[in-house]
């Protein structure tokens, strides 16, 4: 597998990582390297505008999949996209219909004070 394989070249490339989120969503393999995926796109690419909207997008549609601890770390990821990309990240928020979700989380965070509303 080309993905597997790019992330074991590059262990430290958030960009490899999600690249295998969006490789094991699509194929629908929902298992331990799905979320060691997901969890190491997190930590290496918080600031990464492709990681932030990968880990947004795919977070927020398997949602009912994510244990808690990465849910949690789902939307630190989506904070920070909002502080960077704020318009992308609220699109795929309403898309997905996970405003709930936020909005829940972001009671005591200002960077989501408009949108929660």
């Amino acid at each position: 597998n080309y993905f597997l394989k790019a992330a074991k070249q590059r262990p430290v490339s958030a960009y490899a990582w999600a690249n295998m989120v969006i490789m094991k969503h699509h194929l629908k393999q929902y298992d331990k390297q799905f979320f060691k995926a997901l969890e190491t796109a997190i930590l290496l690419g918080p600031w990464e505008p492709f990681v932030q909207l990968t880990v947004t997008e795919v977070g927020l549609i398997n949602w009912d999949r994510l244990p808690p601890k990465t849910q949690l770390t789902v939307l630190t990821m989506i904070e920070q996209g909002m502080r960077r990309q704020s318009k992308s990240v609220r699109t795929l928020i309403e898309k997905y219909q996970r405003k709930d979700v936020v909005c829940e989380y972001s009671r005591q965070k200002t960077v989501f004070a408009d949108f929660c509303q």
